[in-house]
């Protein structure tokens, strides 16, 4: 009778963890480690939704609950890293604008450098703030008579991406109008730096990706990319036959003050090579 029993003990055993194996191995245990995982993501997250429903039910008045989420959302991107920020619709409108169409303004480059001011990377060449006299490393300290220190001071939880958002839609407007900076420019050989004011005509901006493009002596050839936009490899790839139809022998790929700008343009740039 034991030994039947044994037996029957034996099969069931074997069955439960056949049984077992199949459940494991179909994802279960997969999903329930993820909920465990999203468990954790929610209780982590879960005071940001205390902190909202303490401003809205005890703040001295009305608050702006887009405004407070938007500064939620930028405060999260700005902790990540310096080159990650919170893009609300119309930001992400102007960075369309800026890497694949046209626009209207005066047609600069800016940057934050690391004391937080908003430098001038580069004018376009031909361009309104260029003919207007706008010099490459000068640092926008003004617009329309407003400091950018105000400026900066009326966006909730500022970051770079923010401050350059607000600063180029300052700048911007319909062709024809004009914008008025204060620039503040460095003397030669100095590092005093000296406000400058000027008045500068909007315009239609092109978006262009390669500033220069030549031979130089040697058969060194240089090409000076600003940005990664939609057109940048079409664009350098015609620049590159037109050099190797020169006499082009190598290359110099000119990359200095480069923000950067679509990932999917600098990987079909790489591409090229």
């Amino acid at each position: 009778m034991r030994k039947r029993s044994t037996k029957a003990e034996f099969l069931a055993l074997a069955i439960f963890l056949v049984g077992a194996s199949l459940v494991l191995t179909n994802g279960f245990s997969a999903r329930i480690f993820a909920q465990d995982q999203k468990r954790e993501v929610f209780e982590q997250i879960e005071p940001i939704g205390d902190v909202i429903a303490e401003v809205l039910k005890n703040y001295v008045r009305e608050p702006d609950l887009d405004r407070a989420v938007e500064g939620a959302l930028a405060g999260i991107m700005s902790s990540l890293d310096r080159n990650s920020s919170y893009l609300p619709a119309e930001g992400f409108q102007s960075l369309q604008e800026d890497t694949q169409g046209e626009f209207f303004g005066i047609g600069v480059h800016i940057r934050m450098d690391e004391q937080n001011n908003v430098v001038i990377s580069y004018p376009e060449p031909d361009g309104p703030a260029a003919k207007a006299g706008v010099h490459a490393g000068d640092l926008i300290v003004g617009i329309e008579g407003v400091p950018v220190a105000t400026i900066v001071a009326g966006i909730p939880n500022p970051n770079p991406g923010l401050v350059l958002q607000e600063v180029s839609s300052r700048i911007k407007g319909p062709s024809g109008t004009k914008v008025g900076l204060t620039v503040s420019r460095a003397a030669e050989g100095s590092e005093e730096r000296t406000p400058i004011e000027m008045t500068v005509q909007r315009g239609k901006i092109p978006v262009q990706s390669i500033l220069e493009s030549r031979v130089l002596e040697g058969g060194i050839g240089y090409v000076r990319v600003a940005d990664f936009k939609k057109n940048s490899a079409s664009d350098l790839r015609k620049e590159l036959e037109r050099l190797q139809d020169e006499g082009m022998k190598s290359l110099v790929l000119d990359l200095r003050w480069n923000p950067g700008g679509l990932l999917n343009a600098s990987r079909e740039v790489c591409e090229l090579f």
